[in-house]
């Protein structure tokens, strides 16, 4: 934790002498610029923030959904979720139709 602080306010000091180097040419009072200090402290934890959230919906809407995709009888079972929850009443109605062609085939 304490490293992280240390790369915040060096990431922030880094910024800070860009904003007004860069963007400003040269300036040698950084006190003009005071807001450009507030953005270097608050952008790295903003960008790891945003990092995090992404890999969270990723996680929990993409690799599940693709999961779920490829393995939905599996699931069906794992939920305990009944054919008729599980499947459209267009589908549900052609598996019985192939359930009572087969039974009479036997």
């Amino acid at each position: 934790m304490k490293l992280m602080g240390y790369t915040v306010l060096a990431v922030s000091a880094v910024l800070l002498v860009l904003s007004g180097t860069v963007f400003k040419g040269l300036a040698s009072d950084l006190n003009e610029m005071w807001y450009s200090y507030l953005l270097g402290l608050l952008l790295l934890p903003a960008l790891i923030i945003v990092g995090y959230a992404w890999r969270l919906l990723v996680n929990q809407f993409i690799y599940q959904a693709y999961y779920i995709w490829k393995y939905p009888e599996e699931y069906k079972v794992y939920l305990k979720i009944s054919d008729k929850e599980w499947y459209s009443k267009r589908e549900l109605r052609r598996r019985e139709k192939a359930a009572k062609k087969n039974s009479r085939s036997s």
